[in-house]
C-alpha cells in the first residue's frame, strides 16, 4: 500500500516528467493553492473545479485562473487513468505503475482518443 508521501512524490513525477510542467509553473501553483497534493487528490477533483476554480498567484500578486490548456492536461490525465484501469489486461496495476508512465506513452494515448 502506498503512503501519502508516495502519492505526493508520484504527483510530482506526473506533473514534471509526464506532463512536462515546470515545478514553479502555473499548474503546480494552482494545485498547491487548492491543497491538491497527491495524485489521488487530483484524480478525485471534479471537472467543474478544474474548469472554474483552479487559480494561482500571478507575478503581481493577483489571482489568475488556470489556462484552459493546463485544465485540459488534468482532464486528459484523469481520462488516461480511467482508460488504464478499465483495460482488460489483468496484470496492469496503475496504482503501483505510475512511475512507468512516460510522456511519450501519455501523449500517444491523448492522440489516439
Amino acid at each position: 500500500m502506498m503512503t501519502r508521501a508516495d502519492l505526493i512524490a508520484i504527483m510530482q513525477y506526473i506533473l514534471t516528467d509526464v506532463l512536462g510542467q515546470p515545478a514553479d509553473g502555473p499548474l503546480h501553483k494552482a494545485l498547491r493553492q487548492e491543497y491538491i497534493e497527491s495524485i489521488h487528490d487530483m484524480l478525485g477533483t471534479h471537472d467543474k473545479v478544474i474548469n472554474e476554480d483552479l487559480q494561482y498567484e500571478g507575478s503581481e500578486g493577483n489571482m489568475v485562473h488556470l489556462h484552459h490548456g493546463h485544465c485540459g492536461l488534468i482532464k486528459a490525465l484523469k481520462a488516461y487513468y480511467t482508460h488504464c484501469i478499465t483495460k482488460l489486461d489483468p496484470t496492469f496495476d496503475i496504482d503501483s505503475d505510475w512511475r512507468a508512465i512516460t510522456s511519450m506513452e501519455f501523449d500517444h494515448s491523448r492522440s489516439c482518443s
